[in-house]
């Protein structure tokens, strides 16, 4: 009988030891879990905080202000953000939101929104000895309004040239913002001794395109072409970036023709008021 109470006293303490045991587990595991979902709540709100930063900046950036930093507390968190000026119209900003000991970083680039040197709705065509810097775009989805922040023909009515197919010529003035107005099949040449720059608009006016044929010249700037472009022969070089708005239409370029991608050519034609800048690229840093 002693035997037996002491067998049973023994299980007894083995089982309450046991439960012990798994209570305390199971305290810890909901422990755990707690913290976890604390962090993650907590890395949720940093980041919306950081997000508040990059709203913030861009409101000041887009009054004018130039580089700054700035910092700002929130319920039980807060944000620091800085704006570094990467040329006249190109700003980079950081903001990285915090909530206790949990940190989440944003960097955003603002500027001119013109990320390709060649982008076109249809395709592109090169051969011969042409040189067309990287990255090209084709079937692209181009909107005049977004890329400048106003319409085509609110830019015309700013823009310090007018030609048509019968007034341009190699010696027209082309700087600024320059528009070309074609007409239904309408043509011009631009040929070698041909200077420009600034912002170039061909529009064709008429539902059939007209077509710009390039063989020659210098042309510092963004080239916007509502129609069709060929560039079959000659030594034409253009630094900054090209839009070709055809529909399915094939850009051809041949001959020695030279294009360059220029952030320094293309944030000129930026750098008047009149024009919109916009976020280039988003980025959390890890």
């Amino acid at each position: 009988m002693k035997n037996q109470n002491g067998m049973v006293l023994i299980m007894t303490a083995g089982f309450m030891l046991i439960f012990t045991l798994l209570g305390l587990g199971a305290v810890m595991l909901a422990g755990s879990r707690g913290q976890e979902a604390a962090k993650k709540t907590a890395s949720i709100q940093a980041f919306w905080l950081a997000e508040s930063g990059i709203q913030r900046a861009t409101a000041m950036l887009l009054k004018g202000t130039a580089g700054f930093s700035m910092e700002h507390s929130l319920g039980a968190g807060g944000y620091s953000a800085t704006a570094v000026p990467l040329s006249s119209v190109r700003w980079r900003v950081n903001s990285t939101g915090s909530v206790a000991s949990v940190f989440r970083e944003i960097t955003v680039l603002y500027g001119p929104r013109v990320m390709n040197t060649l982008q076109t709705t249809g395709t592109v065509d090169i051969g011969g000895h042409a040189d067309v810097d990287d990255p090209i775009q084709e079937f692209a989805s181009l909107s005049f309004a977004e890329i400048f922040g106003m319409s085509m023909d609110a830019m015309s009515g700013i823009a310090e040239y007018h030609y048509d197919a019968s007034t341009f010529n190699k010696d027209s003035e082309v700087e600024g913002i320059t528009f070309v107005d074609l007409k239904a099949n309408e043509k011009i040449n631009i040929n070698a001794n041909f200077e420009g720059n600034g912002l170039l608009v061909v529009r064709s006016t008429d539902n059939t395109p007209g077509t710009v044929q390039i063989e020659g010249g210098d042309f510092n700037g963004v080239l916007w072409v509502d129609g069709i472009l060929r560039m079959i022969t000659g030594n034409p070089v253009i630094n900054g970036a090209i839009f070709v708005d055809c529909g399915s239409e094939q850009t051809k370029i041949r001959g020695n023709a030279d294009i360059n991608m220029s952030e320094a050519e293309i944030d000129k034609v930026f750098a008047g008021d009149d024009l919109k800048l916009g976020m280039i690229s988003w980025q959390e840093l890890k």
